[in-house]
């Protein structure tokens, strides 16, 4: 059975970032009959896509160096929000390294992202798996465009690493919503020093993709099949 998302959280009570204004928006505006949740959706729209347009433009007129910019300021952010969520919590003793992992990737799909999942620890405990079952940018981002996401949570990751003395992980991405799939599926596993980073190199292929494209070559590709996600 697939524990809910909430009771996952409650296991390791991270903070809500912008806790008093979220609180604020529950009492004050969702409380509202006349007010449509849904108009979030199109807020947040129009904050990612001008984002991601923000990256793109970036990348075409200042390449690598502005691109770098851009990346470094993406993770930083998701170091930033990390640390409000983890202001004033204690790791548990009983709670491993993937367990601590997997509630951290709860906490950003689940709250950062608005996206629902399914999620759980490998029965050996070196690695953990998620599945986004829907997301909201699911049908407006190219799995392309997706890799502002990771940079978020690379931030973030390393954040619990300061916090927590988190062990380093690496990532497969098996599948991908914006791909065509009904899911992003997501296997994590323990990162041993003599071991490549999956994830790391994954990035580093979109990144010179990116600047590829930036300069002319390549072009659009929502569903594409290619092996570098």
């Amino acid at each position: 059975m697939v524990e809910p998302t909430k009771d996952r959280l409650a296991r390791l009570p991270f903070r809500w970032p912008w806790a008093d204004e979220v609180e604020h928006l529950r009492r004050e505006v969702l409380s509202q009959k006349d007010y449509d949740p849904a108009t979030l959706f199109v807020f947040g729209q129009i904050m990612v896509q001008a984002l991601l347009e923000l990256l793109k433009a970036v990348e075409g007129e200042f390449g690598e160096r502005g691109q770098k910019v851009c990346v470094a300021t993406l993770k930083q952010t998701g170091y930033l929000v990390a640390s409000q969520c983890f202001e004033g919590v204690e790791r548990p003793e009983d709670v491993s390294d993937s367990e601590l992992a997997s509630l951290l990737m709860t906490l950003i799909n689940g709250v950062w992202y608005a996206s629902p999942e399914e999620a759980g620890v490998n029965e050996d405990e070196q690695g953990f798996w998620c599945d986004i079952l829907w997301c909201p940018v699911g049908k407006t981002f190219s799995r392309f465009d997706c890799r502002i996401h990771r940079y978020f949570g690379d931030g973030a990751f390393r954040a619990a690493m300061d916090k927590f003395g988190m062990a380093k992980f690496t990532t497969v991405l098996e599948s991908l919503i914006p791909a065509g799939s009904n899911r992003c599926r997501f296997r994590w596993q323990v990162r041993q020093p003599d071991e490549p980073n999956i994830w790391a190199a994954h990035s580093r292929a979109l990144e010179e993709k990116a600047l590829r494209r930036a300069g002319g070559e390549g072009g659009q590709d929502r569903g594409s099949t290619s092996s570098v996600h």
